[in-house]
């Protein structure tokens, strides 16, 4: 298990705790390190779902009112293939 994992999978503790602990001090920076990279990954792909959600809004909005283009679906259906 990576250590990203295994952070996620302490989560429940809470990250404060793991992180301001009674750990040394080594541990305890590569945890807080740790934990903003897992922050940084869930808002970059939190991000990535932001746009994805727009976008079919708008396609189905465009749909609704007949102004859809077939290029419109294939750009969205590629993007799941991905």
């Amino acid at each position: 298990m990576d250590d990203l994992h295994r952070l996620a999978a302490f989560r429940a503790r809470g990250v404060s705790q793991l992180c301001n602990g009674s750990r040394p001090a080594g541990v305890r920076d590569r945890l807080s390190s740790l934990a903003m990279r897992l922050i940084d990954d869930l808002r970059r792909e939190h991000d990535l779902i932001e746009q994805v959600a727009g976008s079919l809004r708008v396609y189905a909005r465009r749909l609704a009112r007949g102004e859809a283009r077939a290029q419109d679906a294939a750009s969205l259906l590629r993007f799941f293939r991905l």
